[in-house]
């Protein structure tokens, strides 16, 4: 069965929120990795930055590792960055946590709607008193768009730290190519 034009567009917007924050977690972990070794570009530290599920773990930790590399204007900078990132993270966690909820059509409605809310097992999000949020397609891409302008925000202060060079991808895909060329990827080491 074909899906509606409205859950299309819901799933397209989570879609999109989703890989954006993708970004977000790799600007990151440069970060993260520059910020224990000094080379943002550090597979290892990469590695371990990765190993960890959590977001706020790997948000706490990077956060930690700052402490010892960067002072002033460049802390001050990632302070203001380590705090959008933790209100933006719990905006995330509601798009991948929260449940596709259909409402009822009403009598003069053609057709139902659909949106992300807590789970209608999640008892404590709605039974305290207040309607649970509703994410609507247009909600989600608002969100995705801060991911976006996180994720470059994240990249501006990777360059100004010299965790990164101004263009990272070519200096990173020589890398890749000089681990194969060494074997690494056959022992399963990028």
């Amino acid at each position: 069965m074909p899906l509606s034009e409205q859950r299309q567009e819901l799933y397209c917007a989570i879609g999109e929120a989703i890989t954006s924050w993708a970004a977000v977690e790799d600007r990151l972990a440069d970060i993260f990795a520059y910020f224990v070794t000094g080379d943002g570009n550090s597979f290892p530290a990469k590695a371990a930055f990765h190993a960890v599920v959590n977001f706020r773990e790997k948000l706490a930790m990077t956060d930690d590792a700052a402490e010892w590399r960067i002072t002033g204007a460049d802390l001050a900078r990632w302070k203001t960055i380590f705090g959008t990132l933790g209100g933006l993270a719990t905006q995330r966690n509601k798009i991948v946590h929260f449940t596709l909820i259909r409402s009822r059509r009403l009598p003069r409605q053609r057709t139902s709607r659909y949106y992300l809310s807590p789970s209608l097992q999640n008892v404590t999000a709605h039974m305290r008193g207040v309607e649970p949020p509703k994410l609507s397609a247009k909600d989600i891409t608002q969100r995705a768009q801060g991911f976006r302008t996180l994720a470059t925000d994240l990249s501006e202060f990777a360059v100004a730290i010299g965790a990164t060079p101004q263009e990272p991808l070519p200096e990173f895909l020589a890398q890749l190519e000089r681990n194969r060329s060494r074997g690494h990827a056959a022992r399963g080491v990028i």
